[in-house]
Formats: C-alpha cells, sequence, structure tokens
C-alpha cells in the first residue's frame, strides 16, 4: 500500500521553508506545543509535517564528568533564552537524568541504511535498573520531503494498538565549523512499544513493517549491532522555550556513551523540537526566532560545538 504527499503536506511545507528564510507572511496562530500525529489506520491517511527538531552537536572532550557537563550546558541555554527575552518554561526537576539503553541493527553491509532506513531499540531505565519496556523505530530518511512519497510506515495491523503512529519530521543539523551550514533532512517513521524483545530475523520485522518486503534481504538474515555496540543515553529535558506566536520548543540535553576497544566515547547533543498540526501556521517572527536561536546559542559559547551530524552515523563509521 502507498500513499501520495496530499496538498495539505505541500502547503505546510512550503510556508515552514518560507519562514525558515524569512520569506512567510505572518499568519495567526494559536498554542501547539505538542505534534499532532495522524492517527494510524490499516489504510493509507493523510500525512503532514507533523514536527521540526533542531540539534547542536556538542564537544565531547567537555563531557568527561556528563551530569556537570549537563548541567553546565543548560545553564548556557538558559542565559542566551534571558538574553533573546525568552520564557522559560520549567519541569518539575529540570536537572533529573533519564536512562535509556539504545541499540541500532542492521545488516552486515548495512543495506538497511544503505536504502534509507534506520531501525532501532530502546531499552528503558527505572531506578538504575533495566525494565522490560522496550520501543522501537523504523525511519526512513531522505534529504528531500518529495522523496517520501510512495513510502507506507504503517505497521501491520496486528501491532496497531502498540504503534506510535506514523510521524513525519524535518530535523536541521548545525554545523558551526568555517563555512558550516544547516543541514536539513526529512524522516517518516513509526513506532511500537512491547514489554520484551522483538525477533531480530528480517522476515519477522518485516512482517511488523511490511515496507521492508520491498528490500531485497533475504528473510532468514539475522539484523545485527551497528558498531556491535549498545549505546548507554543519559538525557535531561528541562523545559521549554516560548518563541511567541504560540510556538512552544520542548529541550533535551543528551550524551550517548558508547563502549569502544579503546574506552568509552561520548557522544552529547543540544536539541528542541515543536510540532505542526493541519490548522496551525506559525507566525514569520516566531519560526525566525526558533531558527536563529542555536546560531545565538553557538555564538555565546562556540568551544562548546563541534561540526553537526546525527549521532547514529557515528556509530555506522564504528569498527
Amino acid at each position: 500500500m502507498t500513499f501520495k504527499l496530499k496538498t495539505l503536506l505541500i502547503t505546510v511545507t512550503l510556508l515552514i521553508i518560507a519562514a525558515c528564510t524569512g520569506n512567510q507572511p505572518p499568519a495567526p496562530a494559536k498554542p501547539a506545543a505538542v505534534a499532532k500525529v495522524p492517527e494510524i489506520k490499516a489504510t493509507a491517511p493523510e500525512y503532514f509535517l507533523n514536527s521540526s527538531e533542531y540539534k547542536l552537536l556538542l564537544d565531547p572532550g567537555k563531557f568527561n564528568d556528563y551530569p556537570k557537563a549537563l548541567e553546565a550546558y543548560w545553564n548556557i541555554v538558559q542565559e542566551v533564552a534571558t538574553q533573546q527575552g525568552l520564557n522559560i518554561i520549567l519541569e518539575d526537576e529540570p536537572l533529573k537524568l533519564k536512562h535509556k539503553q539504545v541499540t541500532f541493527f542492521d545488516t552486515p553491509d548495512h543495506d538497511l541504511k544503505k536504502a534509507g532506513f534506520l531501525f532501532r531499540q530502546r531499552q528503558k531505565f527505572k531506578k538504575e535498573k533495566p525494565t522490560s519496556e522496550y520501543d522501537y523505530v523504523l525511519k526512513y530518511v531522505q534529504p528531500n520531503l518529495e522523496a517520501l512519497s510512495g513510502i507506507d510506515m504503517n505497521v501491520d495491523t496486528s501491532y496497531l494498538d502498540m504503534s506510535e503512529g506514523v510521524e513525519i519530521e524535518s530535523d536541521l543539523v548545525y554545523d558551526f565549523t568555517p563555512g558550516g551550514q544547516v543541514k536539513t533532512k526529512y524522516t517518516i517513521s513509526n513506532s511500537f512499544d512491547t514489554d520484551k524483545t522483538t525477533s531480530l530475523i528480517f522476515g519477522d520485522i518485516a512482517k511488523i513493517y511490511p515496507i521492508l518486503n520491498s528490500l531485497d534481504i533475504p528473510g532468514d538474515l539475522t539484523l545485527q549491532r551497528v558498531g556491535d555496540v549498545t549505546v548507554d543515553q543519559w538525557k535531561i529535558g528541562p523545559g521549554s522555550l516560548d518563541f511567541g506566536d504560540g510556538l512552544v520548543v520542548e529541550m533535551d540535553f543528551t550524551v550517548w556513551l558508547v563502549p569502544t576497544e579503546s574506552g568509552v566515547i561520548s557522544i552529547p547533543e543540544f536539541s528542541y523540537d515543536h510540532g505542526f498540526s493541519d490548522d496551525v501556521v506559525y507566525g514569520e517572527a516566531a519560526l525566525e526566532r526558533c531558527f536563529e536561536f542555536m546560531k545565538h546559542v553557538n555564538a555565546h559559547s562556540p568551544d562548546w560545538v563541534v561540526a553537526g551530524r546525527s549521532k547514529s552515523a557515528y556509530l555506522y563509521e564504528l569498527k
């Protein structure tokens, strides 16, 4: 089953792209801090851009003591937000550390990634002990939104009650090296929660995500851990920033601890994201403030920042 991105997707996308380049005319809006994900159905739903996430990779050298480093960079972001006149909405426990273990799976030759797919498992922890709660997600990543047309990320009907639904997101990764630019990629994904690990035999995964049956991968092949590693993820979600016009973003400060033969390496990141819906259009000024905020953060403390790319890209480069 396939779908076509309809007029709504095209209209919303053009408005978003125009706003990021300063060309969208102001429009009235109402608060929409959380993305509205289309209801998952057995037939193809109408898709639209659900959310945008802005990412900035940080210097691993400053994260030897990652709890203190996460707090230190949170203080930097708060200072910049105050300078920019933004309202900071704090969580009850802004510095509470949340722990998960993250593993990506692929064929030995990385055939999923070569076809544009990423398959990830996350295991939740509670009071420093692993739980039996897992979430899995399949993402299809492309450099332009139109390439997502015809990609049906619905899960098999037997997984509908566990599925989070289809989401389309733009990922804006900031690269502040000399001559660096903001790199944008688009993903369409679907995740599901379970109280046990799922089979890693490709044919079994393709039963959950029928779109994978289009790939020339043997059904009896067992997927392997990318980089042969499982990552410890530590994160704080201290609160949100209000850019006005109903545009509220949720912030995350994350560090991945990756075990390697030469020792543990860290991959830290600051990010924030906001949602879109089919009945909300943010004004030009709010979107511009949101788009430019990372630049202000970098200008404040450029020694904290490294060249931008996705965290998962590091794992695929591990030997």
